[in-house]
């Protein structure tokens, strides 16, 4: 409206506040170029509308806020008095925004009639979330780090694949030489004891015995890849230390501890009478 004016135009029916209007009614100028805006509008098409100015009374309430929480007005029994000008403040809190980013007059009638001071309302009370260009350059680059994450796990996926086809190929490999080991071996013991047939070769008996074979060679494999086993490894290794100048110790290889208990035999047998204990000890280690 003009400068001091505050103006409703909208459907008729969304006229809820007219009591508000001024008596005076609005200058026949402003009605002309009100009518001349609504006819290049598509949304006053076929309706009814009203336009009225506001009472000065109207026009002083939409400077102050609106009567809620610590603004609230109280009757003398302390119950919130109900807020007459509500509609007429939004309405003008409308007007302003509108004129604040740009809005022609053309444009303002087209929302004044389109959605009105409801439309307002429902947008105060469920505003759009406002997506800047921070969040849509984050959301960007959030897809992006997901596309990126995604073919880093495939790639780990793939060589931890790689990884276990070799490490389970290595581990075939070590259990087939200790099932050829362990073929060999039953195949020589039981050849000493009579067990097997003379015209049996070697490979036809390993042929034979190849699924036992790795079934005993995968459980040797497991026991040597135990905790148990590096356990007993390192009391071995302890125990050894210091091992070249004694004759026995804990852990030593049995066909060694068998030998030298002959050789200590034999020893004392020839040197009794001639030598000490120490003495036979340093003989028996220097062969």
């Amino acid at each position: 409206g003009k400068e001091g004016g505050l103006y409703h135009v909208g459907k008729l029916a969304d006229a809820t506040d007219a009591n508000l209007a001024s008596s005076g009614g609005m200058p026949s100028n402003e009605v002309y170029q009100l009518l001349g805006h609504a006819l290049a509008l598509e949304s006053t098409t076929n309706q009814a509308l009203t336009a009225y100015s506001y009472s000065q009374a109207a026009i002083e309430a939409v400077a102050s806020p609106y009567a809620e929480g610590e603004f609230t007005v109280r009757d003398e029994d302390g119950n919130e008095i109900v807020d007459e000008m509500k509609d007429v403040k939004m309405f003008g809190r409308l007007l302003q925004g509108l004129r604040e980013i740009g809005f022609t007059r053309t444009a303002e009638l087209d929302v004044l009639v389109e959605k009105g001071l409801t439309g307002f309302q429902e947008f105060m009370a469920n505003p759009p979330k406002r997506e800047d260009s921070f969040t849509v350059s984050r959301a960007k680059r959030d897809e992006e780090d997901e596309k990126i994450m995604a073919i880093l796990d495939a790639e780990i996926a793939k060589d931890e694949a790689k990884k276990k086809a070799e490490e389970e190929a290595i581990k075939k490999g070590e259990i087939e030489v200790i099932a050829q080991q362990w073929a060999i071996k039953e195949y020589s013991l039981q050849s000493i004891g009579g067990d097997v047939d003379p015209s049996v070769t070697e490979m036809d008996f390993i042929k034979s015995v190849w699924d036992q074979a790795l079934v005993e060679a995968e459980n040797t494999y497991d026991y040597i890849n135990s905790p148990e086993y590096k356990k007993k490894q390192e009391r071995t290794a302890k125990d050894a230390v210091g091992s070249e100048n004694k004759l026995f110790w804990n852990g030593m290889d049995p066909l060694l501890r068998k030998k030298r208990e002959k050789m200590v035999e034999k020893v004392k047998k020839q040197y009794m009478d001639l030598l000490s204990e120490e003495e036979l000890e340093a003989i028996i280690l220097s062969e």
